[in-house]
């Protein structure tokens, strides 16, 4: 089968190229052909046979509507003849107008929806003067992005994300897509109140990057561990806070980010940076618990699958698809999403209890129900297969009834 990954940017930024290249590489080891179409950042692996690429726009309004990278892509696909196109984060540099060169020459298309982006002008799903998640755009209102200044609070940059996504609906541009995987039901569901068919949308869980065990780790480190940005979003604020009301507990804090500075002076905290590999696994497993505060709409965060996979239960904020993927009590804890109480209430609560730690940590390797990029690619393979068959009845539906 030969596949098309379209994203942005070729190179790893976050979760959704790091997913990318990942199953592009399992895909290959099946012997699959895949190529690449974004922006390259010149990494061979990363791209496509024929040097064609996606550019930067010259003026802001590029990212609205691109007509030179359309125009691009359109070369492609008459060069590389793919049988199925893949895409993930399309807007920004490639916008979803390219779509429309899929959809003349018959190219069936599957989108991985990373964010909200189909729905939410800005993408995040967070009201940033009320610093909460949102869904209030759902309705396909997108002005609110304009009047809120949704967009990095710029009054530029919230209009032409306005427009952005008034254009890609007004065009019908997502309508061109055959099918869109969506890693949470959470996520559907969002979408399937802004008005997606149903019947094009399937839920399919992101994978772990790292390995399932048998048996939790003997050795479990007293610490609590927080990986991941170190962002607003993320719930760094509000963490920092819990972690001075818990004095009595150890955290360690593995990531980067814009707000590395709530966590310095604190005596019970240990930064150690960004972590990959071998490290990271180490650090997980190694965990009495693992944190994730978020206050977005989260749509299936990996490190909550990996820190499962290790056998290291999770306390996890109440929102978006975090509850899909803890079980309240068995594998770990839900707390309110927001409430600083309710966090260090629920931390307190599992560190002063062995018995309780041990029970959910054995429950979480019970109850993981976690694969590998293996297994994800073959489920995703067959997503594959059910969106060509599809499309094949659909064009001989077509031709019969020209001939007709």
């Amino acid at each position: 089968m030969k596949v098309l990954m379209v994203c942005n940017r070729l190179k790893v930024f976050g979760g959704a190229e790091s997913y990318m290249f990942s199953v592009g590489d399992e895909l290959r080891r099946l012997n699959h052909d895949v190529q690449y179409f974004g922006l390259f950042f010149g990494d061979e692996r990363h791209g496509n046979s024929y040097g064609i690429y996606a550019k930067k726009g010259k003026t802001p309004w590029s990212i609205v509507q691109n007509r030179q990278n359309r125009l691009r892509f359109a070369k492609l696909l008459d060069l590389y003849k793919p049988d199925l196109i893949h895409a993930h984060l399309l807007y920004f540099t490639l916008t979803p107008s390219i779509l429309v060169e899929a959809k003349k020459r018959n190219i069936p298309v599957i989108q991985t929806v990373h964010d909200g982006k189909i729905i939410c002008p800005s993408y995040q799903m967070f009201d940033l003067s009320k610093g909460v998640a949102c869904s209030e755009c759902v309705d396909g209102q997108f002005d609110r992005c304009f009047r809120k200044k949704c967009m990095k609070s710029s009054p530029i940059l919230s209009w032409l994300a306005y427009e952005e996504a008034r254009i890609n609906k007004a065009k019908g541009y997502y309508e061109m897509i055959d099918c869109f995987v969506f890693p949470s039901a959470f996520m559907r569901d969002a979408h399937l109140r802004y008005g997606l068919e149903e019947s094009k949308t399937v839920v399919l869980r992101n994978y772990s990057r790292i390995s399932a065990i048998g048996e939790p780790e003997a050795r479990k480190g007293d610490y609590i561990l927080f990986f991941g940005r170190i962002t607003r979003v993320k719930g760094v604020e509000l963490l920092a806070t819990a972690i001075k009301q818990c004095p009595n507990l150890r955290f360690l804090i593995a990531g980067r980010g814009d707000l590395e500075k709530v966590f310095l002076n604190l005596p019970n905290c240990q930064m150690v940076g960004f972590l990959e590999g071998k490290e990271l696994e180490a650090a997980i497993s190694r965990a009495s618990l693992s944190v994730f505060p978020s206050i977005w709409n989260e749509n299936c965060p990996m490190g909550i699958a990996e820190s499962i996979a290790r056998g290291t239960p999770v306390i996890g904020a109440s929102v978006g698809g975090i509850p899909e993927m803890i079980i309240d009590g068995y594998n770990g804890l839900l707390f309110e999403a927001g409430s600083v109480d309710d966090l260090v209430s629920k931390l307190q609560l599992v560190m002063h209890n062995q018995g309780m730690l041990e029970t959910m940590s054995q429950n979480c390797i019970s109850s993981s129900g976690v694969y590998g990029v293996d297994e994800y690619t073959q489920k995703l393979l067959g997503i594959y297969n059910g969106v060509l068959e599809r499309a094949v009845k659909q064009r001989s539906s077509i031709r019969n009834n020209e001939d007709n």
